[in-house]
């Protein structure tokens, strides 16, 4: 693999034009339309435009049955290409002008009866198209993120709003009032000649979040944790709507006297619930996942950072080879041989061996040299999250060798003084050694990072003759992803 040496300029240049990009890419709205319509599998999805959501028909959002997104301020994307071609940025257009792209998007459900806002989205592109007429420059990222902060906390304050309100109270005037603030914000561009348009999108409530959590965490059989879910879903409704601790405690008695076994704190779970349930899942930039990452490069490349890694990702010249050929043959066999695989694996059934090119890739992965990068592409169905599950369970067996090495649990530490006086302060942080087995899973879809995170505490992810050895997985990982520790707790 050929390097070829680029210089602080030339990646400034890379990074500013890449960041112009992701400011002006419109979102495909038609896309996104197309991929609800093929997950639609039960009942027949009802889109409706319209001016105002009072046009809507009375009786529309029945929050009961179903689940509603909400896109504002949508229109036809000739409107955007021909303004950016007016501002000398049509080159940043890579869409048919027939489809359609949007302001922003809400998507609204209902929780143990009662309504939330469940994600928000804003695109980059119309408050970036303002910006440029009023100071001729792409703005930076922090600048986009002040303004989402204060869309953000409008949704939080109406959350908060319907929390104290009965949900059958809300109407179309209400949301739209709430609402309205996407299209009248003169911080975003519209074209003129344009009627603001709303699309509302009416989908079929999906699975109770309770329901998911029950079979999860206390691993209950699907009948029962629906059974169960209702009469949860009422409590919670009830605390929700009241704040009574009391309540809480009653939610808590009652999983309490319908599981068998379980070890963790019922408190823990509840809490979860409820703040999962009241909070606003998401907020999303619409048409770009890059905007924040590509600020943060290009900071570190005026402050003159070292970025290797960066600089090795924009200058990759690679030589290909068919791995299947012979001439490369003995690379296959020698990155396949039994010194170069991996001591441990993830913990489903023995008998399903990885493929050829699965351990291969996996082989490639758990040698790289420190800087280097590793591509896994694929089809859905190929064994990539496999794959990753395999990577993970390595970089643990790694650890565990050099946890396996010391003598007592306190040696995971050593003592560092903080100032060498009379009163001595001292802090503990983790040896050298048992650092660099961090693991990040990032993605440009939200919906698959949240599958493998998901999928690695599953009971069903573990195959049943280890299950005694992970009992404590689903807790702690529960635990560790979606519980708040106090700022005024102690580990």
């Amino acid at each position: 693999m050929a390097v070829q040496k680029i210089n602080k300029a030339q990646l400034s240049t890379i990074l500013s034009y890449w960041n112009t990009h992701e400011f002006l890419t419109p979102y495909d709205l038609s896309g996104e339309l197309k991929d609800i319509k093929s997950h639609q599998q039960t009942e027949p999805l009802s889109i409706l435009k319209a001016q105002l959501l009072t046009d809507l028909k009375p009786g529309f959002f029945d929050f009961d049955r179903f689940n509603f997104t909400i896109f504002f301020g949508v229109t036809d994307m000739s409107a955007v290409i021909d303004k950016l071609g007016s501002l000398n940025h049509a080159e940043c257009f890579r869409s048919d002008r027939n489809r359609l792209t949007c302001v922003g998007k809400v998507e609204f459900t209902q929780e143990c009866g009662v309504t939330k806002v469940d994600m928000v989205g804003i695109s980059s592109l119309h408050w970036a198209i303002t910006e440029l007429i009023d100071k001729n420059q792409v703005p930076s990222s922090s600048d986009f993120r002040d303004y989402g902060a204060k869309i953000k906390a409008h949704f939080e304050q109406m959350t908060k709003h319907f929390r104290k309100i009965h949900p059958k109270n809300i109407t179309t005037q209400e949301l739209h009032k709430i609402t309205y603030r996407f299209l009248h914000d003169k911080k975003v561009w519209y074209p003129d000649d344009h009627d603001y348009q709303i699309l509302c999108i009416r989908q079929k409530k999906s699975k109770p979040y309770i329901q998911t959590v029950l079979c999860q965490t206390f691993s209950m059989q699907q009948a029962q944790a629906e059974a169960l879910s209702g009469p949860i879903a009422e409590k919670v409704g009830k605390y929700l709507l009241s704040s009574h601790e009391e309540e809480k405690q009653e939610i808590v008695k009652f999983i309490r006297s319908n599981i068998s076994k379980y070890d963790g704190d019922i408190n823990t779970v509840v809490d979860m619930i409820i703040r999962k349930i009241f909070s606003i899942k998401r907020f999303d930039i619409l048409n770009s996942f890059y905007i924040d990452d590509l600020q943060i490069a290009l900071n570190a490349v005026e402050k003159g950072k070292n970025l290797p890694l960066l600089e090795h990702f924009l200058n990759v010249q690679s030589t290909s080879s068919n791995l299947l050929d012979k001439s490369s043959r003995n690379r296959l066999i020698e990155s396949t041989s039994p010194a170069k695989t991996p001591h441990g694996r993830w913990a489903t059934n023995p008998s399903f061996a990885m493929s050829l090119m699965q351990q291969y890739a996996i082989n490639q992965c758990v040698n790289l040299e420190s800087g280097e990068l590793y591509s896994v592409n694929g089809p859905p169905g190929t064994g990539k999250t496999t794959l990753i599950k395999d990577v993970i369970a390595d970089i643990c067996v790694k650890r565990a060798k050099v946890l396996s090495r010391l003598s007592d649990p306190l040696d995971a530490f050593h003592q560092t003084c903080l100032n060498n006086t009379s009163d001595s302060h001292y802090i503990y942080p983790l040896r050298s050694e048992l650092k660099g087995f961090e693991v990040i899973v990032a993605s440009s879809n939200n919906k698959a990072v949240e599958n493998i995170s998901k999928d690695l505490y599953l009971h069903e992810a573990i195959d049943p003759e280890y299950h005694d050895l992970f009992t404590f997985l689903p807790e702690v990982t529960y635990n560790f992803s979606a519980h708040e520790t106090p700022s005024s707790s102690k580990w």
